[in-house]
């Protein structure tokens, strides 16, 4: 039997696959392995997220799992319903040490409101969560948006914040244009 990669899973499922797999053994779903990107990879995940969440509930059998939650914060992050992943995220959050967790619980915070609305206060705390994340994996995709947040919310305020927006987007070094955007897209209103 080939090795399986704790990486790739079943979109069906949510099962382990090896990179040899065609079908998977559990729920039976033809499966292809190809080169394609993690953001068209998630598009697609995304479609049947419903769908798959609810599998993996009933393999893990707790709604209070971690990566359930952020499964399924993740599903409503992606279809605009930020204020409920907010909640979900701030509950796995408290059961994991996942960087990617701690950031997005931070992003879904930030969505929840125009920047030029958001209360200072608010502002701080959200920063100082992606700070949390930076802490567990010093990621420049983090980096870039923290920088992001500073900007939108302080700067364009003519407020002054600890630290300047383009001291923290230069710790994003090496980061893509891509990248980049994403990460704009991801915060952008």
């Amino acid at each position: 039997m080939p090795s399986v990669d704790d990486s790739l899973l079943c979109p069906g499922c949510g099962a382990s696959l090896s990179r040899d797999d065609t079908v998977c053994e559990y729920c039976g779903r033809k499966v292809v392995v190809t080169g394609v990107t993690l953001k068209t990879a998630n598009r697609a995940v995304f479609k049947r997220a419903d769908k798959t969440i609810e599998k993996i509930k009933g393999v893990v059998g707790a709604s209070e799992n971690s990566d359930v939650l952020a499964a399924e914060a993740f599903n409503m992050l992606h279809r605009g319903q930020y204020a409920e992943a907010a909640r979900k995220l701030d509950r796995a959050q408290a059961t994991t040490n996942d960087p990617d967790v701690v950031f997005y619980d931070a992003v879904a915070h930030y969505k929840c409101q125009e920047p030029y609305e958001l209360d200072l206060d608010e502002a701080e705390s959200i920063i100082t969560t992606i700070d949390s994340a930076i802490a567990l994996n010093p990621d420049p995709q983090y980096f870039y948006a923290k920088a992001f947040i500073i900007r939108e919310v302080f700067e364009r305020r003519f407020l002054n914040y600890d630290e300047e927006s383009q001291a923290v987007f230069a710790k994003a070094a090496g980061l893509s244009e891509g990248d980049k955007a994403d990460i704009e897209s991801i915060l952008s209103q």
